[in-house]
């Protein structure tokens, strides 16, 4: 109103309307039930927790789907089943018992083994290695432990939703110390890799692994662009309409960092614990691996295992029919694949 030259009358009045016009459809794109950025999820500058091998809790996981929207819901307590309510208006997707070590809020889950043994096999990776909607008896983990008659130490470390940057703060925290004995040796970690973690090392939406916690050393993990990323990460026009350009535009990168940090996985087993890793390729979950991520695995001397397809048909006995977690049979199977790879 104040403003006597006509330019700059102009420009301020299309500045406004520019801002006006941002703010509307913010205001609106608000609503959307698409909006993913979960802001309670961001990482803190914390130390790992420490598993401690004397209490264990029992956590009992109930998925419910619906049965008129079909939205899942997840419900959890610790040592008793929630009772859900209005029975006739859900399906009861799967109720499991996770049995977790006391102290790490529900992350690492004990595995039925010999806890006192000098041979210890480590497994590492996300829900898929965790066992999600598994029993303590049919995940990953205890089918190889089975396999053993139960007389080796084998740890479960998976964490849902996270992805190699995880593993490195676990590898270069020992986190699991409180596990083994004196004069423990970790004969083998075995990494369980699904395309998605390969954007994880940087998302900022649901499963995300963005930040490497080393010492005393704090740090998040930047690539192209980041710096714009997280200056509008409250934009919900970034989110709806750039956020998943970014992220194509980008993807190479996150390839080349997911070899790296598998091989830093690799060099850190080999100088530190004397031990081997064997990463397990889980194919068509997500979407197939590009021709340039399989040409870098190939080509990376890592000892890795390309799980055969079968292991992916829905199937309530080998894939969930509610999301592409792995069932009993699968983690079976995948058990006598690792069992054989290192004999």
């Amino acid at each position: 109103i104040f403003i006597k030259s006509k330019i700059i009358k102009k420009i301020s009045i299309l500045m406004f309307s520019m801002f006006f016009m941002c703010f509307l459809f913010e205001y609106c794109l608000s609503f959307s039930k698409e909006i993913f950025f979960d802001y309670c999820n961001v990482q803190k500058k914390i130390k790992l927790p420490i598993p401690r091998k004397e209490n264990k809790y029992i956590i009992n996981a109930r998925y419910l789907q619906n049965k008129k929207t079909k939205n899942i819901e997840e419900q959890y307590s610790i040592n008793s089943f929630v009772e859900k309510q209005d029975n006739d208006n859900y399906d009861i997707i799967f109720d499991s018992k996770y049995t977790m070590y006391e102290n790490h809020y529900g992350e690492f889950r004990y595995t039925l083994c010999n806890e006192n043994s000098k041979e210890a096999y480590i497994f590492l990776g996300c829900s898929f290695t965790f066992g999600d909607g598994c029993g303590d008896n049919e995940t990953l983990p205890y089918y190889f432990s089975e396999l053993f008659n139960f007389k080796k130490n084998v740890i479960n470390l998976g964490v849902p939703g996270k992805s190699t940057n995880t593993a490195l703060n676990i590898l270069n925290n020992n986190v699991f110390d409180e596990l083994l004995i004196p004069q423990t040796k970790i004969k083998y970690f075995f990494y369980s890799l699904i395309e998605d973690h390969i954007i994880r090392n940087f998302s900022k939406v649901y499963a995300q692994d963005y930040y490497l916690y080393k010492g005393d050393n704090f740090s998040y993990i930047n690539a192209p662009f980041s710096k714009i990323e997280n200056l509008f990460l409250h934009s919900y026009i970034f989110q709806k309409i750039f956020y998943h350009k970014l992220k194509k535009y980008n993807y190479q990168y996150y390839e080349n960092y997911m070899i790296k940090s598998l091989k830093e996985m690799d060099k850190i087993i080999k100088d530190k614990y004397k031990s081997k890793l064997v990463v397990l390729l889980w194919n068509n979950n997500y979407k197939e691996y590009s021709d340039n991520f399989l040409k870098q695995i190939k080509n990376s001397q890592l000892d890795y295992i390309f799980l055969p397809d079968g292991l992916n048909i829905q199937d309530n006995m080998y894939k969930s029919t509610y999301d592409l977690h792995p069932r009993y049979k699968a983690n079976k199977e995948i058990a006598e694949i690792l069992y054989n790879h290192i004999k």
